[in-house]
């Protein structure tokens, strides 16, 4: 929609009768997807997780270091791995 010049929070993504659904997260996420819309499908799911576990190991990198004033890379390999990506 932003490639297309529409309203994003106008447009719902079909119609509202079929379950269709308004967008509601700032406009900066939606310009920052733009670059997605041009790759396949497939290649841009790759992508997004990619990054979303990239963001992942960042976040709780940042919390451990800033909350226990230590260096997140002193811990074992395997420390890091639970606490990064918890096994549920």
């Amino acid at each position: 929609m932003i490639v297309k010049h529409q309203n994003i929070y106008l447009t719902p993504t079909r119609e509202v009768a079929h379950g269709g659904l308004f967008y509601l997260y700032l406009p900066l996420l939606a310009i920052l997807i733009v670059p997605l819309t041009f790759l396949p499908i497939e290649a841009s799911i790759l992508i997004w997780n990619f990054l979303s576990a990239l963001l992942i190991f960042w976040t709780v990198k940042s919390f451990y270091e800033t909350i226990s004033g230590g260096s997140f890379s002193a811990l074992p390999v395997k420390s890091r791995w639970i606490l990064t990506f918890p096994p549920f």
